[in-house]
C-alpha cells in the first residue's frame, strides 16, 4: 500500500487492509506481505511528572522499536497503552512495514526491552541463557545471589526454617502478575546451540505464573528444592474474574520473518485467543530503526492516531497530543473508536467495519493548547491516587 496523504483515502485504505488476510501464497517478504494484510502500529508512551512525553518523538540513536500487528480475523483488538494519569494519552503511529525491517517477532508481548540482542534473544536475566543471568555471572556474583536468597528466606520464614518445609504457595507472594507463556516442543528436539528456533519444530503453549517460575529459577540457582511441592505455587487461572489478565512471553526463543516462522506466530496467537477469551494478548514485532529517527518518520510513519470514546476529557487530551505529534511529523491524523477494539470496558461492535476515521474539524493547535493543558492537569490530579492497570485489550 502506497503512502496516501489525503486523510479520508488513507483511513479507508488502512481499514481495508485491516480486514484483509491472504495466506494462500508463500510469503517471500514478510514486510511486503504486511503492507496489504493487516495493520502495523506502535503506541507512544511514557509519562514523566505531570507532562506527557511521547515516545513518538524519539531521539536519534535508538536502534529498535517495538510494534504490533493487528487484523480483523486474526487478532483481538490491540494493546492500548496510555491514559492521562499513568503513561500518557493513548496516541500511536501507523507504520508502513515494507519501509522498515522486522528483526524478530513474538506471538505475544515479550518484554523486549529486557531481552538480549536488542530484543531478539533470551531475557537478559534468564539464569541459564541471559547475558546477565546466573550462569554468566562470576563466582562472587553467584555467591552474592545465593546469599540474597538465603537472607530472603531467613527474613520471611526464620533462620531455623528449612527450604523444603516452606509451602511453595507461600514462597513468593505476588498478586498482580501476568500469566507467563513458555513453549513445549511438539515434535523434534530443539537445537540448544542457537537461540533461534528450528523452523521444522512445532510448538504449543505452556503457561506458568511468576510464582512457579520463581520456584524453578531459585531451585536452579541454589542447586536444591526451595519449597515443598505438596503445596504447589498457584497456577494460571484463565477465568473472567482472574487477576491474571494478560499474557507475557517468557521463553528464550524468538521468531524471524520467514514464512514458516510467521505462520507459527499466527497459529500461537489464534490458539490463545480461541482458548482463553478473557486473557489479553498482543503480538510484538521488533523493528530496525535507522540512525536518524527523522528518516524513519519520513519513510515508515504513515499517520498518527489516537483512541477516542473514553469520555470528553480523556478524548480531548488524546486528540490534543496526537495532533501535536501529527503536526510535528507532518503526517495525517486519524482516530480509532474504542468500541472497535473489543476491550473489557467497550465490547467490540462487529458491525463497525471502518477501523480508522478522520476528525471532522480542523482547529488550530495553538488556539486550544492552553485549555487542553489545563484539562489534562486537572484530570491527572483528580485521578492520580487511583490505581491503574493495563487495559484488557490486545495488540
Amino acid at each position: 500500500m502506497r503512502f496516501v496523504s489525503n486523510c479520508t483515502l488513507l483511513a479507508s485504505a488502512l481499514s481495508a487492509a485491516y480486514r484483509t488476510y491472504n495466506d494462500t501464497q508463500p510469503i517471500s517478504s514478510l514486510e511486503h506481505f504486511l503492507d496489504d494484510n493487516g495493520i502495523l502500529l506502535t503506541m507512544c508512551m511514557q509519562f514523566r511528572g505531570r507532562i506527557p512525553w511521547l515516545e513518538c518523538s524519539r531521539k536519534d540513536g535508538n536502534s529498535k522499536l517495538s510494534a504490533s500487528w493487528i487484523q480483523a480475523s486474526k487478532t483481538r483488538g490491540f494493546r492500548v497503552i496510555g491514559k492521562p494519569i499513568d503513561v500518557g494519552p493513548p496516541v500511536g503511529l501507523v507504520l508502513k512495514p515494507s519501509s522498515t525491517k522486522v528483526r524478530c517477532l513474538y506471538p505475544v508481548d515479550a518484554g523486549t526491552d529486557g531481552r538480549d540482542n536488542n530484543g531478539c534473544g533470551p531475557n537478559s536475566y534468564d539464569p541459564r541463557y541471559g547475558s546477565k543471568g546466573y550462569d554468566h555471572a562470576g563466582w562472587f556474583q553467584r555467591l552474592l545471589t545465593r546469599q540474597e536468597l538465603t537472607y530472603y528466606k531467613n527474613q520471611k520464614f526464620g533462620k531455623n526454617r528449612t527450604w523444603e518445609s516452606i509451602p511453595c504457595n507461600q514462597l513468593y507472594d505476588n498478586l498482580t502478575v501476568p500469566i507467563l507463556g513458555l513453549l513445549e516442543e511438539r515434535q523434534q528436539e530443539q537445537n540448544t546451540q542457537t537461540s533461534h528456533k528450528n523452523n521444522q519444530t512445532r510448538y504449543q503453549w505452556k503457561y506458568k505464573t511468576l510464582d512457579e517460575v520463581v520456584v524453578d529459577q531459585w531451585s536452579y540457582k541454589l542447586g536444591h528444592p526451595v519449597c515443598n511441592q505438596s503445596q504447589p505455587a498457584p497456577k494460571p487461572d484463565f477465568n473472567e474474574t482472574s487477576i491474571f489478565d494478560f499474557l507475557v512471553y517468557f521463553d528464550r526463543y524468538f521468531w524471524s520473518g520467514a514464512d514458516d516462522d510467521w505462520r507459527q506466530v499466527v497459529s500461537l496467537m489464534e490458539d490463545t485467543i480461541d482458548r482463553h477469551p478473557f486473557v489479553s494478548t498482543w503480538n510484538e514485532l521488533v523493528l530496525e530503526v535507522p540512525p536518524s529517527f527523522q528518516d524513519f518518520v519520513e519513510n515508515t510513519v504513515q499517520a498518527v492516531f489516537c483512541i477516542q470514546g473514553r469520555g470528553l476529557v480523556p478524548d480531548q487530551i488524546a486528540k490534543f497530543w496526537a495532533r501535536r505529534e501529527a503536526k510535528k511529523m507532518n503526517k495525517p491524523l486519524l482516530y480509532v473508536n474504542e468500541k472497535s477494539l473489543g476491550t473489557d470496558e467497550a465490547p467490540r461492535k462487529e458491525e463497525e467495519t471502518e477501523l480508522f476515521h478522520c476528525f471532522d474539524d480542523d482547529d488550530d493547535i495553538e488556539e486550544e493548547s492552553e485549555d487542553v493543558m489545563e484539562l489534562m492537569l486537572e484530570h491527572a490530579q483528580e485521578s492520580h491516587s487511583t490505581p491503574t492497570r493495563l487495559r484488557k485489550s490486545s495488540a
